[in-house]
């Protein structure tokens, strides 16, 4: 089989594709999720705006470009400086709510497992006691 390096080649394609570095799938990674967590705090339509925009959440400034979009590039690379890997998740709410504010930024995000992800829900937060009820 002859490489034609043709982007319509399907043969190509698969072969670009597995030669995408860990750092290429990571960047898409983080933009796929900083989308996802963008679209919930300012788009209405969004399943989850309810929950996190109506709710008041918000991205950092620092994070976000003159027309309100996430900045990739100040968000990209601050992730991958600060402990984001293939298979954690953005955990932005239990420093949030220690620091009492709804803010999706660089002060309150860092990458937790899936399963600690889950301890610290907006459910578990204690507002009289200002702690967290988690029962390990």
């Amino acid at each position: 089989i002859v490489n034609c390096q043709r982007k319509t080649c399907g043969y190509c394609m698969r072969k670009y594709n597995r030669e995408l570095t860990s750092r290429d799938k990571k960047r898409q990674k983080i933009q796929d999720i900083v989308k996802n967590h963008w679209q919930r705090c300012y788009n209405s339509k969004s399943d989850a705006w309810l929950s996190y925009g109506a709710n008041g959440w918000y991205f950092a400034k620092e994070w976000l470009k003159p027309d309100g979009y996430p900045d990739y590039s100040v968000i990209i690379p601050w992730c991958l400086n600060n402990g984001y890997e293939i298979g954690k998740v953005l955990e932005k709410d239990k420093l949030a709510y220690e620091l009492g504010i709804k803010e999706i930024g660089p002060r309150t995000v860092r990458f937790v497992s899936p399963s600690e992800n889950q301890m610290y829900t907006h459910d578990k937060w204690d507002k009289a006691k200002n702690k967290w009820n988690i029962i390990k």
